[in-house]
């Protein structure tokens, strides 16, 4: 309990470090815009004269919120399970996504990104990565973005119409964005330091769950570093309530996450495992995906015009 309580006031006192908040706020001012494009899109199909911007301060307050949360919950998670940014090549992974992107929009996700370039790493030797911890990052963001589409993924959700087959069918299109304030780690050599304050924090024999290349170089000590994130969630219900496609969505998400998380675990004491990460991370997410429009495409609607009027 004393080590949790130790974790959890240094990832507090690095997100409201003053210099961290100017850059967690930029990420708010995103989010603001993000969702002010959602009130202008509602305000264009149904005739709204105004935007509702009191509406829209709700939205922005309730993601800041929820994201914080969920932030300095993937925080807890990724300093537990090991997780550091020395070796993970983050702005190539930033790079492959936005080339992603180009092809596909739905394509900027880390998972595809993280599994290219986990690919890569194994079949080449570039870019110089280290899987376990790469694909260990990507699984706790999506079992952050799980959490968070379970809590509010349903909110805001716009009623569209839709094609299914060849008839018409009521549904609801539901898009949320997040400021993500998130503290990971970052290895460095113990024989770099002049000395060990006394801020160091023992950490038990079991950790870390993500061992790290570094470590068998010799002694190292892990710092944490804050960092700004954004997730996003897009999805479309036709046969389910919001709610209820939102809820389908969160749960197989996470159990996505948690078998990505436990494959990165195994990488790092069995390098053959890598190959499983690398493969499942785009894959099960495509599956996930696929899976998820089928059932909205060939299920029943939940709303549909009498075959007799």
């Amino acid at each position: 309990m004393k080590l949790f309580v130790h974790l959890v006031f240094q990832i507090f006192r690095h997100i409201f470090s003053l210099g961290f908040l100017l850059y967690f706020l930029l990420a708010v001012a995103v989010v603001a815009f993000m969702y002010l494009r959602l009130e202008k899109t509602k305000r264009q199909l149904y005739g709204v004269a105004q935007p509702s911007y009191r509406g829209l301060a709700q939205d922005v307050l309730k993601a800041t919120a929820l994201g914080f949360a969920g932030g300095v919950l993937g925080s807890l998670l990724m300093v537990l399970a090991g997780v550091s940014v020395n070796h993970i090549g983050i702005s190539y992974l930033w790079f492959v996504a936005l080339a992603l992107f180009l092809i596909n929009p739905r394509y900027l996700c880390f998972s595809y990104a993280g599994g290219l370039l986990s690919f890569s790493y194994l079949l080449t030797g570039f870019p110089r990565i280290e899987v376990p911890q790469l694909m260990g990052l990507v699984a706790i963001l999506h079992l952050v973005e799980s959490l968070l589409i379970m809590a509010s993924g349903h909110l805001g959700a716009l009623p569209v119409y839709a094609r299914q087959g060849d008839r018409v069918v009521g549904g609801f299109n539901m898009q949320r964005f997040w400021p993500i304030p998130l503290v990971v780690m970052y290895v460095i050599p113990v024989a770099s330091l002049p000395g060990l304050g006394s801020g160091v924090i023992p950490m038990p024999d079991w950790w870390p769950l993500i061992r790290s290349s570094l470590e068998a170089e010799g002694d190292v000590l892990y710092s944490l570093v804050p960092v700004v994130a954004a997730l996003g969630y897009g999805d479309l219900a036709l046969t389910d309530t919001p709610e209820g496609k939102s809820r389908w969505s969160a749960e197989r998400l996470a159990v996505y996450s948690l078998l990505l998380l436990a494959l990165s675990i195994l990488a790092s004491h069995w390098s053959w495992v890598a190959w499983l990460a690398a493969l499942f991370g785009p894959l099960g997410h495509e599956y996930l995906i696929l899976w998820g429009q089928h059932r909205e495409l060939a299920g029943p609607p939940l709303y549909a015009a009498p075959e007799r009027g």
